[in-house]
């Protein structure tokens, strides 16, 4: 649907390992939906052009190993701006890796499963978010 509303004008890189594809592994429903739409919201639409998106998935000892990446205009910094009510998307999908991480690995993942980093080039500028997910298979 995002697509659409840009009018095809994202480039975007879907790359799942062979094994996940054979094996028919299943993710959670809307653990990922809600990092790619933050994507298309709050990164890709206010950049102009050259819109790119990449969704990466890989098998990673026990866990479903997710990397979504785009090179929109970064995250804010949150210090400085006044408070405005968020959308809980992201803090729904940590809720659910927690559950997910206690009830199938019963320990503590080092990233608590998600981590994001905030991508900018040389001088600082900001370049894009990558979102890392490790979704415990049950």
């Amino acid at each position: 649907l995002e697509q659409i509303r840009f009018e095809n004008e994202v480039e975007i890189d879907f790359e799942i390992e062979e094994e996940l594809i054979e094996e028919e592994y299943m993710i959670p429903p809307l653990l990922i939906q809600p990092i790619i739409e933050n994507s298309f919201k709050h990164g890709l639409f206010h950049k102009a052009t050259n819109r790119k998106l990449s969704i990466h998935l890989k098998r990673e000892g026990l866990y479903l190993y997710c990397c979504i990446q785009d090179n929109g205009v970064g995250r804010k910094d949150k210090g400085a701006q006044p408070k405005i009510k968020r959308s809980s998307g992201l803090s729904t999908t940590k809720e659910r890796l927690a559950i997910l991480q206690e009830s199938t690995i019963k320990a503590k993942h080092p990233h608590n499963n998600l981590k994001i980093t905030d991508l900018k080039n040389s001088d600082g500028t900001p370049v894009g978010t990558k979102v890392e997910l490790w979704i415990p298979f049950t």
